[in-house]
């Protein structure tokens, strides 16, 4: 009767492991507003400027948030956020967005956002999380790592309609510091490796104990 509480135990274990949300990708520090470095969000016709972080999933996986810490600073309080794959040019994909978060009001907390559709992101493929500005007045920033790292490529658009993926070949260069966000699996998720060992633990422990009668 020994192996019983054994058993126990390692149920509640698999059952943790399947409520643990998958990270996809985060480069966020644990203050990720306290960074003195950001990248500016304008949405003047004359001055425009939208951008775009890129990252690659290691595995398939759906989404079930987004993380990215915005500012605003004057203007209309409104930023859109999309999910995009790269295009042939390996720039985000505007044509074809995979989701969008349009009316992003900023407030004093970093954006949490989550899809209210299923969103599938295919591992080994590159993707870009797309922070606009909403009006032609809004003005804002995109805070960076920190401390300052170059961790993902950044994409500037300063047109309206086409990206450029900027260089980050030395610390000189403009796209050498990447913009801070987190991609996060759906609650829920499973962590394939741990759930794995621990169904096998509960296994030979359930074997161990018809053994034992």
């Amino acid at each position: 009767m020994r192996s019983r509480p054994l058993c126990v135990v390692m149920l509640v274990l698999a059952t943790a492991a399947i409520s643990q949300a998958q990270t996809i990708f985060s480069n966020l520090s644990p203050d990720p507003l306290g960074s003195g470095h950001d990248w500016v969000l304008n949405g003047s016709p004359t001055s425009f400027e939208a951008l775009a972080a890129g990252f690659t999933p290691s595995t398939t996986c759906t989404v079930g948030n987004v993380i990215v810490p915005l500012q605003y600073w004057s203007g209309t309080n409104d930023f859109v956020v999309s999910l995009a794959a790269s295009n042939s040019s390996g720039t985000p994909d505007m044509a074809s967005l995979l989701y969008s978060w349009g009316n992003v009001a900023v407030g004093s907390t970093v954006e949490s956002l989550a899809p209210s559709s299923l969103v599938t992101l295919t591992g080994g493929n590159q993707y870009w999380l797309v922070v606009t500005p909403g009006a032609s007045d809004t003005l804002g920033s995109w805070n960076q790592t920190y401390p300052d790292a170059y961790t993902s490529p950044m994409a500037v658009c300063t047109d309206g309609t086409n990206f450029s993926v900027m260089d980050h070949s030395s610390s000189s260069s403009w796209g050498y510091w990447s913009l801070a966000f987190e991609v996060d699996g759906p609650n829920g998720a499973t962590t394939p490796e741990p759930f794995t060992l621990i169904l096998g633990g509960a296994a030979l422990a359930l074997a161990a104990l018809r053994r034992r009668h």
